[in-house]
C-alpha cells in the first residue's frame, strides 16, 4: 500500500507541474478538403491574422472562441502576446511563391455541436532563411494544427516534408519548436508553465517549466515523418472520461493483456502513463480489456476518469 501511494503522489506531482499530457502516434494524414482561406495575402511573411475557432475552448486559465496568428511559423495567441496563452509550431515560415511554389494556410470546422474539431492547414510551407538568402525554396513542410472542443486537446499533424537543409528551415537546429505556454503575465515576465518538445521526433523528450528564463527552446532533433501526431491534453479531464472511476484490474503483473473490472467499463477511454507522467498509450476499453504488449517492462498507471491502478509490464 506504501509503495502503491507514492507512486501516485510521483505521477500526481509529474501531471499537475506539466498542465498536460502528452502522447504521440500515427496516423494516415488527410489533407483538408472543405477548407476556408484566412485572408493571408500571396507571398506571405510573418502572416497576421485572426482564426474563428468556431466554439468556446479553454487554455490556461482563459475560456476563448478565437486566436491571433502573431509572426514566426504557426504561433496562436489569445490574450496578447505577453498576457495570455500561445501554442504552436515555432519556425519562421513563408510564402515560396516567389521563387517557386505557393504556400497556403487554410482551416476548417468538423464535428458535432459539443464533438467539434478546429484544423488549421500550413500546406507546402517554405521557410524564410531559404527564401530571402539562398533565393530558393527546396525546404517544404506539411502540417495541421487540429483543437479540440471535446476536452481542450491540441494536436499537431504532420504531413510530407522534404527537409533537405535542416540549418535553413529550423534556424541552425535540427528540427522544430513545438509547445504551449499557458497564462503569460506581467508583461510576459511570468508564466504558468511552458510544455514543449526536444529530442527525437518518433519518441520526444517532454520539458516542462514555469521559468522564463530558463527554458531553452532547442527543438527537435529531425524532422517529423509523415502521419506523426503529437498529443498535448490538459490535464482536467472531460465530462466523459470522468463520469467512470471505480475499477480494478487483473492482473497486476501482465506481459500481453489486462482485464478490466468495475461498472460499465466497457467503451470507456483510458491512458497508461508511465511514472515521469508521460502519457504512452491511450484509448477506449474494448470488451474490457487493454493489450499492454508493445510496452517495455516497467512499472505503469492505468488511469479512467479520476481513478489510477499500478500494475508491472513484464
Amino acid at each position: 500500500m506504501k509503495t502503491t501511494l507514492v507512486l501516485l503522489s510521483i505521477l500526481f506531482y509529474s501531471t499537475i507541474s506539466a498542465q498536460y499530457t502528452f502522447s504521440t502516434f500515427t496516423e494516415d494524414y488527410s489533407i483538408l478538403t472543405e477548407d476556408q482561406n484566412l485572408d493571408v495575402e500571396s507571398d506571405w511573411d510573418d502572416p497576421l491574422f485572426t482564426l474563428q475557432i468556431g466554439f468556446d475552448y479553454e487554455i490556461g486559465d482563459a475560456t476563448i472562441n478565437s486566436m491571433f496568428q502573431d509572426g514566426l511559423g504557426a504561433a496562436f495567441f489569445s490574450g496578447t502576446n505577453n498576457n495570455g496563452n500561445a501554442f504552436g509550431y515555432v519556425e519562421d515560415l513563408r510564402d515560396g511563391v516567389s521563387v517557386g511554389e505557393p504556400s497556403f494556410i487554410t482551416y476548417q470546422v468538423d464535428g458535432d455541436v459539443g464533438d467539434r474539431i478546429c484544423k488549421i492547414q500550413y500546406a507546402n510551407c517554405a521557410f524564410y532563411d531559404e527564401v530571402v538568402i539562398e533565393g530558393t525554396a527546396n525546404n517544404r513542410v506539411n502540417f495541421q494544427i487540429w483543437i479540440y472542443e471535446i476536452d481542450n486537446a491540441i494536436e499537431f499533424r504532420f504531413g510530407s516534408s522534404n527537409i533537405s537543409d535542416p540549418s535553413l528551415a529550423y534556424l541552425n537546429l535540427e528540427g522544430p519548436n513545438i509547445g504551449i505556454f499557458t497564462d503569460i503575465t506581467n508583461d510576459g515576465e511570468t508564466i504558468g508553465m511552458a510544455t514543449y518538445l526536444s529530442g527525437s521526433p518518433q519518441n520526444p523528450n517532454v520539458e516542462t517549466n514555469p521559468d522564463f528564463d530558463v527554458i531553452e527552446l532547442s527543438g527537435l532533433n529531425g524532422t517529423p515523418e509523415e502521419g506523426r501526431v503529437y498529443r498535448f491534453a490538459p490535464m482536467s479531464l472531460s465530462a466523459i472520461d470522468q463520469k467512470k472511476e471505480s475499477f480494478s484490474i487483473f492482473p497486476t503483473i501482465a506481459s500481453e493483456e489486462i482485464w478490466i473490472e468495475g461498472d460499465e467499463m466497457n467503451e470507456v477511454r483510458y491512458s497508461i502513463v508511465n511514472l515521469a507522467g508521460q502519457v504512452l498509450d491511450n484509448g477506449v476499453v474494448v470488451k474490457n480489456s487493454i493489450n499492454v504488449s508493445s510496452l517495455s517492462s516497467g512499472m505503469y498507471l492505468i488511469n479512467i476518469g479520476e481513478t489510477s491502478q499500478k500494475f508491472f509490464k513484464q
